[in-house]
């Protein structure tokens, strides 16, 4: 069997540890390998052994791009000055975010090799979106997460981006103050407000004040019933937008949910029950007010006369 022949049947990094064995491969055969090949061989050969370290050797010969210097790098031994020379390699052949972020990320900290990353990272205009992805790959308390945050705040322009911001900047902090400031600015419409008290942390003054707004904002049933989900079950606040609901409603349907939404023994429920009657139209309307008056009562009555007139 011929070594293409063996390739096919076993792939390429047995085939040539077994060719090796039989000292089957010549040099010019060995030329003609390339990077990913011999990094199978190294892979497919046993530990220990000469043919393992020549083939490392032999990858480290045709490595030239920074993904190939990047697995050199995790084959190398920790304090080997093979990592070492790899690490170097990395940041010459880097060019993208991406890869000096992983050249920071290994980089000795203090070192030259992390403050050159971090200039790196740092000099080129960035989106929001790629500063984002800095903050997130980036050690929690390293200089290359707060420098990414504070491009964040300089580059939010969305309501969404301006939120981000707020929530990762510490508390107490100027940023912090800043971004709520700036997401109060950029706020307008009752929807907005809804998505900032929906992403503002309990408790935050963000929420309070976005609660704040959605309440001066709110204006129909529709509204109000919105912010009737936000609302404490028996707070002040809940009882303040079934009023609200009740100012707003016309309906049946409207006047339906009032009842539901007020507690049973509230002149509130007496309330839109009777104005469930004055709408009522439908067979469908009279059933409901017939199931929820109570049995005997004249409004009971009425709704039963009011569904044998259409019969």
């Amino acid at each position: 069997m011929n070594f293409q022949q063996l390739v096919e049947e076993v792939g390429f990094g047995l085939a040539v540890v077994l060719f090796w064995i039989k000292d089957r491969i010549d040099e010019e055969t060995q030329k003609g390998f390339n990077f990913d090949q011999w990094l199978k061989v190294y892979n497919s050969a046993s530990a220990g052994s000469d043919l393992k370290q020549t083939a490392l050797n032999k990858a480290i010969e045709k490595a030239e791009t920074f993904g190939q210097w990047s697995k050199v790098y995790e084959l190398a031994s920790p304090s080997s000055n093979l990592r070492k020379t790899a690490l170097a390699k990395m940041a010459e052949k880097a060019e993208t975010l991406g890869q000096w972020l992983g050249v920071y990320s290994l980089a000795p900290l203090g070192s030259d090799l992390e403050r050159t990353a971090l200039i790196k990272m740092v000099e080129k205009e960035r989106t929001f979106d790629q500063w984002l992805k800095v903050y997130e790959l980036a050690s929690p308390s390293s200089n290359l997460r707060q420098t990414a945050l504070a491009k964040m705040a300089e580059k939010a322009e969305t309501l969404g981006q301006r939120l981000e911001v707020y929530g990762l900047a510490p508390l107490g902090s100027d940023l912090k103050q800043t971004a709520l400031d700036k997401v109060i600015e950029k706020t307008e419409t009752l929807d907005q407000w809804l998505k900032v008290y929906n992403s503002a942390s309990a408790g935050s003054d963000l929420k309070q004040t976005a609660l704040d707004k959605v309440i001066e904002k709110a204006e129909t049933f529709g509204q109000w019933l919105e912010v009737h989900s936000l609302a404490p079950l028996g707070s002040d606040l809940e009882r303040t937008v079934l009023t609200k609901m009740a100012e707003k409603a016309e309906t049946f349907g409207q006047w339906l949910k009032v009842y539901e939404l007020a507690s049973p023994s509230s002149n509130l429920r007496k309330t839109a029950l009777a104005k469930m009657a004055e709408k009522a139209e439908t067979l469908e309307h009279w059933l409901k007010v017939y199931e929820l008056a109570p049995a005997g009562s004249d409004l009971w009555q009425t709704a039963l006369d009011e569904m044998a007139k259409m019969l």
